[in-house]
């Protein structure tokens, strides 16, 4: 049986990043069924909501309202989910590929294996200058 995923992506004032975390995740070659994508937005006044709104069919959950910051925000997001495996994705970040949780899928068909991790890449924004390595999942 395919594990089920929960991404949770915690947002406030992100309407300059959150639609290409959003696409990210819904370019993901994991079946569409077999994962969730939980947004918790904390109060956004920069139009952050008319972006998740525009992208609505590919987000599960959304709740916006004030919170305590953005460990607030990640645990009501793990309160709604659903899924056996937990995803934190924040509103700057972008998934490497569309294969990342088909492949974190696969790490977790090993009964040993609890949690796994990935590395990240770092880019600036004005000079599209990337810094780090992406992590082989395989």
């Amino acid at each position: 049986m395919m594990p089920s995923f929960s991404i949770i992506t915690a947002v406030r004032n992100g309407a300059s990043t959150l639609c290409g975390c959003i696409e990210s995740v819904k370019r993901q070659s994991y079946p569409s069924e077999n994962r969730e994508h939980i947004i918790i937005d904390g109060g956004s006044t920069d139009g952050t909501l008319g972006i998740i709104e525009e992208n609505r069919d590919g987000i599960s959950r959304v709740i916006s309202e004030p919170d305590n910051g953005i460990y607030d925000a990640m645990n009501k997001g793990l309160a709604l989910a659903t899924g056996d495996v937990i995803g934190i994705r924040n509103a700057d970040e972008i998934y490497a590929d569309s294969h990342v949780i088909e492949k974190v899928a696969k790490v977790f068909e090993y009964p040993a294996i609890d949690s796994c991790y990935g590395d990240l890449v770092y880019i600036d924004a004005i000079t599209d200058f990337a810094q780090g390595q992406i992590g082989n999942l395989s």
